[in-house]
């Protein structure tokens, strides 16, 4: 599997806004995917929606290094009631190794905490919490 960082997160997008989420599973890196189910991926949805309802506009996604091997990539989401950024960490191979509903807001503070560093080209899941995909 191999494509592009940005491309693969506007993928997931569209497939968890059209209620998918057997397939986004499908796009986890193969060492996740027996941790993710879509049943966890349509609830973390919906708990990131429910405050402010339906997408109802994209941005432009923006691309950055996230770890040795990792991209994140950021897209605004204008919702009918606010603006939230969903952020896809997307391995060098076109892996899924992340989804997150994040508050809208700069893409600095989503960096990598030093203390993680020393484990950030390794797969691990981001799927606690009511606002996680």
């Amino acid at each position: 599997m191999q494509a592009q960082p940005a491309t693969t997160a506007a993928t997931v997008l569209h497939l968890a806004r059209a209620g998918r989420f057997a397939q986004i599973r499908d796009m986890f890196v193969p060492q996740l995917r027996a941790m993710v189910t879509p049943e966890t991926l349509q609830a973390g949805w919906e708990a990131g929606l429910r405050e402010h309802s339906q997408v109802i506009a994209t941005g432009a996604p923006v691309s950055e290094e996230a770890g040795p091997g990792v991209v994140s990539v950021r897209i605004p989401l204008t919702l009918e009631r606010g603006e939230q950024t969903a952020v896809v960490s997307v391995s060098d191979g076109g892996w899924l190794v992340g989804i997150q509903l994040a508050p809208a807001g700069p893409a600095a503070a989503w960096g990598i905490d030093p203390g993680e560093r020393a484990t950030a080209g390794r797969a691990r899941p981001v799927l606690a919490g009511p606002a996680r995909l």
